[in-house]
């Protein structure tokens, strides 16, 4: 039991974020970027300035520390006066092409970005909503940031209204809610568990994923109704219970005044590659190269190829794991937001992602016309096993090469040798 206990301590905390986290005993930054251990709070590293000029687009002037950029496309506005909300013409400046791993081909802002804002009416007050979001090049990313402030056009005054409690929260001015907002927000909240919901759902076809999933659905060949129920039920509690302690480690870190967010822990070095072992391990197991033992590494793997309960729930704590570099991509925007909302919301977000990662083995083991699509079975089995290893391996690949891009060729030569 005590052993069962640990593994899922380490599981989870090798999902965290691994800040300062090195590969070997160097420190690796990318060139002109500051230690980890020195990231700025958003509001530091991002200083906005605004200026109210009448009839004039307002204008918005960021001065970016150095090592910090802004993306171009995550910038949103919202003004809004006693008669509803005012259209906006953005006039956003050129900036640098940037190939980000999570966004792709982007634009982004270093040094100073400044963005004109042309009402379709000039009120005499009104409030103004501004969303951002950057990330420094040693490897952090902040989540969306929104800031509001009062506006005065006549005598051109600009008041904060309110701070964000913790990195990414959203800007809120006591007591100015309406009704009508209120019900806003709490569709917001059912889209956003929605798409997670959904999302869940989805990253079972991931290469990340789909492995540990159709083993799981292969183990159902022989199983009765009631052992099918109960470790379907079981693998779910653990996807859902390690996504909720996930996210409730990753808010304690950020109220204590830590900048991350989910999928952070990919901008890690000696994540990334330790990952990348992971699965070059679990490939080589489906493969029948190698049997996992209780070693560090491939102690959840260990867990998980137990037989009973106890092994379908570490099913689900593995799964989520190795979900990570999967969930980044698509789903980041989203768990972004969830941090950046009170604690409640956030684990109620997370608690839908793992519902919905868990929904398609639930359904699986309760629909008797899923399972007849099932061939009975046999030799076949084997094959498929050895199959489900090469998406591993493909995930390993790219793990190796998102390593490279952080710290360059002779750390990806080495994190090489070392899967050798």
């Amino acid at each position: 039991m005590h052993k069962a206990i640990l593994a899922l301590l380490l599981l989870l905390a090798s999902a965290l974020p691994a800040h300062g986290q090195t590969f070997g005993s160097a420190t690796h930054t990318l060139p002109g970027a500051q230690a980890s251990a020195e990231f700025l709070p958003v509001e530091e590293a991002y200083t906005l300035d605004i200026a109210v000029r009448d009839v004039q687009p307002l204008r918005l002037y960021w001065q970016i520390r150095e090592g910090y950029y802004l993306y171009q496309h995550r910038f949103s506005f919202q003004l809004e006066d006693a008669a509803g909300e005012i259209a906006l013409d953005a006039q956003l400046p050129e900036g640098e092409h940037k190939t980000d791993e999570f966004f792709g081909d982007v634009v982004v802002y270093y040094q100073e970005a400044e963005i004109l804002l042309q009402p379709a009416r000039v009120p005499t007050n009104a409030t103004l909503s501004v969303t951002s979001q950057g990330c420094a090049d040693a490897g952090l990313c902040y989540p969306p940031h929104t800031q509001t402030f009062a506006l005065d056009f006549a005598s051109g005054s600009v008041t904060p209204l309110a701070s964000p409690a913790r990195p990414g929260d959203p800007a809120r001015s006591v007591g100015d809610r309406t009704p009508a907002a209120n019900d806003t927000t709490s569709a917001s909240l059912l889209y956003m568990l929605l798409l997670a919901f959904v999302g869940g759902a989805i990253l079972n076809l991931m290469p990340c994923v789909f492995p540990i999933l159709s083993l799981k659905v292969l183990s159902f060949a022989r199983s009765s109704d009631r052992d099918r129920h109960l470790h379907s039920w079981v693998y779910a509690a653990g996807v859902i219970v390690s996504f909720v302690l996930v996210a409730a480690l990753l808010i304690v870190l950020q109220q204590a005044g830590r900048a991350i967010g989910w999928g952070f822990q990919l901008q890690s070095p000696g994540f990334v590659i330790g990952l990348a072992y992971l699965f070059v391990a679990m490939g080589l197991s489906l493969s029948g190269v190698i049997a996992l033992g209780g070693s560090l590494m491939n102690t959840g793997s260990s867990m998980a190829n137990r037989s009973g309960p106890t092994g379908s729930f570490f099913t689900g704590v593995l799964a989520v794991v190795v979900a990570s570099p999967c969930t980044a991509p698509f789903m980041g925007t989203a768990l972004g937001f969830a941090l950046g909302q009170p604690a409640p919301v956030a684990l109620s977000v997370f608690a839908a992602l793992g519902a919905g990662m868990a929904a398609p083995l639930l359904l699986f083991s309760y629909s008797g016309a899923a399972r007849a699509l099932m061939p009975r079975p046999g030799a076949w089995m084997e094959t498929l096993k050895q199959f489900l290893a090469f998406p591993l391996y493909g995930t390993a690949i790219w793990l190796l090469w998102v390593a490279g891009r952080q710290t360059g060729v002779n750390t990806m030569a080495a994190a090489l040798s070392g899967a050798l």
